[in-house]
């Protein structure tokens, strides 16, 4: 089957930023301060890149080197090794070597083979020449200081002079990609080599810090810099360097991207990796991400497994079955964090106690109190345990190393009270938690494991079933610990209509779910919340939660009013009280007013939190299309397209499809320059990864056509006619694709101007796209009665 000829996950490092998924916010750091060393004359500030080995540091630095062209930088990749960087004098001479070299292959300075490469090379590798390249950057050069001081540190204020005079000789080389605001950026991997070198690390300070030499460096390496002489040099690397962190995927959502992203690279469709092509796609995204837990080095050898199998024929469509997390269970194996130990020890508890650990298992973090009052809702009959049973589990679990309390004292086991530990938060297995119980789940064949749900969850789905009439899709809000700063849907919504919210106080979770909320909400006839409030007064501990069910349609439905059943269930908490707890529970059903959605969006645009402002990116372009534009509101829409722009300059990852909504937006306010930057990057990007999509996501068609407008506007014809034959040519060669993604210009004939534009609507719809082509055909025989 042709679909799987190409294995997109056969690769090493990534070379290609628009595949890189669950790093966007980092990766958008650097493009921002790549942008902006553009505007400078010599400042170029440096990255450190750290994380986990596999965790991407080296294709980030692949993705860097890739942008510096286009950015007026040239990269000098610089691969650390013992020798390279035995001492301050072998490392600056390295890094000279190299970039003389990288000079060459940008076919500088006569070019690679040329006579001054010729020349330069029997200086790099001969022995005795001092001072035979002066004539070519009329400085003494590093061979000289090299070979009259090998093995010692070296005085790399020559190497600073001689980087200096290198920028000059390529600012007047008359290359025209490079200018005097041209600087020279060190890619160096494995950058954790020289943390321990005080002497290399002082010298890289003073480059670092100095201003004037126009050069930058972006290390990337692990985090021993921390604890290292590296960190005492520098008095804290957050000075003088972006700190760029890279953990492991976060969420099933960066699964989900990054399993989208490879196969679109490959020419799967949505509809291939969400239905047809992928089994069960989003649930094995799911079981993947718990399984490696998010690990990308781990996940790409287990895609790429499973699509092998796939290119061999053993299997029609990709799937997470039993043959793949056989995969995933040798990667844990081969990890060596795997205790036997303890697995034995788990593997002899009674089916019972493997219940109870198995609740435990899935609520890291919570206190060991919560899960044994929330669990109480499941168990129930032989699988219930007392709380002096579940005290004497827990703390034999402690003692045998499988949990661990978070900020447990110096005594022992038989002295700690169960008091003392079970209002702390604790990690299942201590702090290498993940790996065994990955393995449990696997081995179990299913019968260990781990769900996500948090005890709360469960016990806001007990008190569902009581008073909800169709348990469906469930979404829970929780809230703050204290009383001041309960989260209650119904006076978020009331502070938000009343202009009184502040989204600034606003946490981005709790943000992001009020939003989600207010999305259902919005189009929803039933406007209801469930509100319940848990306190346990001894502790003086308040825990609240907003739920809201929604059926398959995203439309929220009622709660069932019932007083008796919300007796009972407050009955049922109270009934646990003794001389240790004193608990409360109190549960309202919430009429909520209509949300001021459009209000909400502007508020989060407003705050410059660009964390927020991620909430709202796709939604935003949705609204661009089928809201503003619609409404031929020009104010509107250009609100809201220079939100992206904003983003887009400063080097947020925009797609093909919301750069181009925000360019037909700049086209129609004649604002032509940003139309045009924003048209440029949304073809280049086409031209760097062809996704093409049913939904139409990557939307090239519309920017090619939209492209042939702006050069209409500019009155360039000749161009718009090429790009206007591209529109059908692209056409002509996927024919297949339709959807409505935006509103089109058409050219006429006007006795006054000769051209005017307008806009191509149907019954206040955008036409579809494959009406570009007619249209093209139609501009391409206007154009040529004006040329000739």
């Amino acid at each position: 089957m042709e679909k799987f000829d190409i294995n997109p996950f056969d690769r090493a490092a990534l070379t290609d930023y628009r595949l890189l998924a669950g790093r966007s916010n980092e990766f958008r750091k650097i493009r921002f301060i790549l942008r902006n060393s553009t505007k400078q004359s010599n400042r170029l500030k440096s990255l450190l890149i750290t994380g986990s080995r596999g965790v991407g540091k080296t294709s980030f630095l692949n993705l860097i080197e890739k942008e510096c062209i286009e950015n007026n930088i040239i990269p000098v990749r610089i691969n650390l090794t013992e020798t390279n960087s035995i001492n301050s004098n072998e490392f600056f001479w390295y890094l000279f070597s190299q970039t003389i070299n990288t000079l060459f292959s940008l076919d500088l300075l006569y070019g690679k083979g040329g006579i001054i490469d010729a020349t330069v090379q029997d200086i790099l590798h001969g022995d005795g020449l001092k001072d035979q390249a002066n004539w070519i950057f009329r400085t003494p050069i590093l061979r000289r200081n090299y070979l009259e001081n090998s093995n010692l540190n070296f005085e790399f204020d020559l190497f600073a002079s001689d980087v200096t005079l290198i920028r000059k000789e390529i600012a007047t080389s008359g290359d025209k990609r490079f200018n005097e605001k041209t600087k020279i950026l060190y890619l160096v991997d494995e950058s954790q080599i020289i943390y321990p070198n005080a002497k290399i690390t002082q010298d890289i300070r003073y480059i670092v810090q100095n201003q004037d030499i126009g050069i930058g460096f972006a290390f990337a390496g692990d985090k021993t810099f921390e604890s290292s002489p590296w960190e005492q040099v520098f008095g804290g690397s957050y000075r003088d360097f972006e700190i760029i962190n890279l953990s492991y995927f976060e969420e099933t959502a960066d699964v989900i991207d990054y399993f989208k992203k490879s196969l679109s690279s490959v020419g799967w469709t949505t509809k291939e990796i969400e239905e047809t092509l992928f089994y069960r796609f989003k649930l094995s995204c799911r079981q993947i991400f718990q399984l490696t837990s998010g690990k990308p080095a781990w996940i790409n050898t287990v895609a790429s497994k499973m699509f092998e199998r796939c290119m061999k024929g053993e299997i029609d469509m990709l799937r997470f079955d039993r043959e793949a997390q056989a995969d995933v269970k040798y990667l844990l194996e081969s990890s060596g964090e795997l205790d036997k130990s303890k697995l034995e020890a788990i593997d002899n508890l009674t089916p019972k106690y493997k219940k109870w650990l198995i609740e435990i298992f899935a609520s890291e973090l919570c206190s060991l109190k919560q899960v044994y009052f929330y669990s109480k809702f499941r168990f129930i009959g032989d699988d219930f345990l007392t709380l002096t049973e579940y005290e004497n589990f827990c703390k034999s679990l402690i003692q045998q190393g499988i949990i661990k309390i978070l900020e447990e004292d110096e005594k022992t086991i038989d002295d700690i009270k169960f008091e003392d530990i079970s209002t702390k938060p604790f990690l299942a297995f201590g702090y290498n938690a993940d790996t065994i119980k990955q393995w449990l789940q696997i081995n179990s064949d299913g019968k260990f494991r781990f769900s996500i749900e948090l005890p709360s969850n469960r016990f806001i789905k007990y008190i569902n079933d009581q008073l909800v009439s169709e348990m469906v899709n469930t979404s829970l809000i929780r809230n703050a610990i204290t009383s001041e700063s309960l989260f209650r849907l119904k006076d978020m919504i009331s502070s938000l209509n009343k202009n009184t919210l502040d989204i600034n106080d606003i946490t981005f979770e709790s943000a992001s779910s009020f939003y989600a909320a207010c999305k259902k909400l919005d189009s929803s006839r039933f406007k209801q919340s469930l509100f319940v409030k848990f306190t346990n007064q001894k502790l003086a501990r308040i825990f609240g939660w907003n739920v809201y069910n929604y059926d398959d349609k995203d439309k929220v439905i009622d709660f069932i009013e019932s007083k008796s059943r919300i007796e009972k269930i407050i009955s049922t908490v109270e009934s646990y009280n003794d001389e240790e707890n004193d608990l409360k529970l109190e549960i309202s059903i919430d009429t909520l007013e209509s949300p001021d959605l459009k209000k909400l969006q502007k508020l989060i645009l407003k705050s410059g939190d660009k964390k927020k402002l991620g909430i709202i990116l796709d939604d935003k372009d949705e609204d661009l299309v089928n809201a503003y534009i619609k409404l031929s509101d020009l104010q509107s829409s250009q609100e809201i397209a220079n939100f992206f722009y904003e983003l887009f300059e400063e080097g947020y990852d925009l797609s093909i499809r919301n750069l181009n909504n925000a360019a037909y937006v700049f086209i129609a306010a004649n604002e032509l320059e940003k139309a045009l930057k924003m048209l440029t990057e949304a073809l280049k990007m086409e031209s760097s990864i062809t996704i093409f999509d049913d939904d139409k996501e990557s939307a090239a068609d519309l920017a090619i056509y939209n492209l042939a407008i702006l050069n209409v506007k500019n009155g360039e014809y000749q161009k718009a006619i090429v790009l206007f034959e591209k529109v059908i040519e692209f056409y002509e060669s996927n024919d297949k694709f339709q959807g409505n993604v935006g509103v089109l210009f058409a050219l006429e004939f006007d006795e006054d101007t000769e051209i005017k534009i307008i806009e191509i609507r149907e019954n206040d719809t955008p036409h579809s796209t494959i009406k570009c082509k007619d249209y093209s055909k139609q501009n391409i025989e206007i154009l040529k009665k004006i040329l000739v």
